[in-house]
């Protein structure tokens, strides 16, 4: 089992058949920064999709050859969309990876029935965490797709999340359903009500390879210190290996303070299509973006059986 973020990226590169990035909007210094590291390090290589000059531009700055890529000229970004699909389509590349171009734009293309890369699920954002202090791995989502996701969405985040610790080792990962509190006060409330069900939803079989708790505080989902405090016991209770958000707000204020104050190592990838997704925010570091390639790179080989 994978306890480090830093083994994820150790793996990738290790990996004999690696998959092709397929870089939607390779317009920006930033992107072509993490395109050149992800080459020299021999991580992945990629397909450049962007307006020609604006690309070399950027290139220029950087003092960088693109002569080892292949860019694709795009007059904008429905047609780089466009274009990255399709050749993810005919298998020249097997990861999406936003570049400039929009995420809207991207997950878009990405849900467009006739690429066939839609599954019976919703599509979330999962984050994976080294916690502090322990040597294992905390899986946050969704932190970055769905903003008011209802009970049925959820159970495909829950579940998307799921498939991704398997990916990462944990056999039966033990996942907590955030609230403020630990019991159903008021059904009026979403998260505890949502929690509720989930929990249902698990106990009757229909959620399965994992064990499902909730409502959960924070406090209560990681700490086993305040889960005995709080007169909590199950399996789940002070040792969530993933924590489901409420919704986009709840997610992404915990993974932003976790950015600003904690200075984790951290990679994310976008699940739940039949192609993994990353999609950085434009605060993420080099290394937190090397880190979701590599992430997503393992997806591909674990999910779908990515051969040369």
């Amino acid at each position: 089992m994978i306890t480090r973020v830093e083994e994820i990226l150790t793996l990738a590169k290790k990996l004999k058949a690696k998959p092709r990035l397929a870089v939607v909007g390779a317009e920006s210094v930033s992107v072509l920064e993490v395109v050149a590291a992800a080459h020299e390090s021999e991580l992945a290589e990629s397909i450049l999709f962007g307006d020609r000059a604006k690309a070399q531009f950027a290139a220029d700055e950087l003092a960088m050859d693109l002569s080892p890529y292949e860019l694709v000229d795009c007059s904008g970004q429905t047609e780089m969309v466009a274009a990255a699909m399709q050749r993810i389509h005919d298998g020249d590349a097997q990861i999406i990876c936003k570049g400039s171009a929009p995420t809207r734009a991207v997950i878009k293309g990405v849900l467009d029935k006739k690429w066939g890369f839609r599954t019976e699920r919703a599509i979330s954002h999962s984050a994976v965490f080294n916690i502090p202090s322990e040597d294992r791995l905390l899986i946050i989502t969704d932190a970055g797709v769905n903003v008011q996701p209802d009970l049925s969405r959820k159970r495909d985040i829950l579940l998307n999340a799921v498939d991704l610790a398997h990916v990462l080792g944990f056999e039966r990962p033990r996942v907590a359903i955030l609230s403020f509190i630990e019991e159903v006060t008021d059904p009026r409330v979403g998260s505890q009500s949502d929690a509720a069900e989930l929990k249902k939803m698990y106990q009757n079989g229909s959620i399965t390879g994992c064990v499902v708790e909730g409502p959960y505080s924070l406090d209560v989902a990681l700490s086993p210190e305040a889960a005995k405090i709080k007169g909590v016991e199950s399996e789940v209770a002070g040792h969530a290996d993933i924590v489901v958000m409420h919704d986009i707000g709840m997610g992404n204020i915990l993974y932003k303070a976790l950015l600003l104050w904690c200075k984790p190592v951290l990679a994310a990838v976008v699940m739940g299509a039949r192609v993994p997704i990353v999609s950085p925010s434009r605060a993420d570091s080099i290394a937190t973006k090397l880190n979701s390639i590599a992430l997503s790179m393992i997806v591909r080989h674990e999910l779908d059986g990515f051969k040369e």
